[in-house]
């Protein structure tokens, strides 16, 4: 809240054989009305595999002594996600999602939120692989790290994902445009399966003609 003092001018009295007296100064202080617009950008997840969806929520504020008025919230899908739905009646353009707002009174909250899935075809790098890869596979191989090899589940330009990372917006009349926190996701590479098998016999001696029940 924004303040300054307006002084008022003291006032005078005199009369007949009687010097000028002033009185004491008053002092009005004006108080400047003015929004002042808050966001924070939250996610569901953690961490998430390949076509998880995430869940993000955007809460807004105006913490100052005036309403906002044309207020915008802007939110949009990250590389490597799809946009899926949203509430508050978001209006979706490109994978981008706008929130208009004819008024947010003094001391008003809310939130909305936008759902995103994962593409299911990015190339998640795994522990063992990196994300900018240098061509040199025999440096590579010496420290067990990512190369050019076919059929690993990796991107072989260098473009493994290791994490989503996103953040949103929101602006108003006479409020210049304020970007959130950005909240990350990383993501884990899809478990893999280890299967086994083991095989047993009912007779480890037997003779011509004796049955043998294998179990696998």
């Amino acid at each position: 809240v924004q303040t300054c003092a307006l002084p008022i001018s003291p006032a005078k009295i005199k009369a007949l054989n009687f010097t000028t007296k002033t009185s004491n100064t008053v002092t009005t202080t004006l108080q400047v009305v003015k929004p002042n617009l808050t966001i924070t950008k939250s996610v569901d997840k953690a961490t998430a595999f390949a076509g998880d969806t995430l869940v993000y929520t955007l809460t807004y504020a105006n913490t100052g002594n005036g309403a906002a008025s044309n207020v915008v919230l802007t939110d949009g899908a990250p590389a490597n996600t799809t946009y899926q739905a949203n509430t508050g009646s978001g209006v979706v353009s490109s994978g981008n999602v706008t929130w208009t707002l004819p008024t947010v009174a003094a001391g008003a909250t809310g939130s909305v939120t936008m759902t995103v899935k994962i593409n299911s075809n990015v190339a998640v790098c795994d522990g063992s692989h990196r994300a900018n890869d240098d061509d040199n596979d025999d440096r590579d191989h010496r420290y067990g790290r990512y190369g050019h090899h076919a059929g690993d589940g990796c991107a072989h330009d260098g473009s493994c994902v290791s994490s989503i990372a996103n953040s949103a917006s929101i602006k108003a009349t006479s409020v210049t445009s304020l970007t959130s926190n950005t909240v990350t996701t990383t993501l884990a590479p899809a478990p893999k399966a280890n299967l086994t098998i083991t095989k047993s016999v009912n007779k480890t001696t037997a003779m011509a003609g004796d049955s043998l029940d294998r179990k696998s």
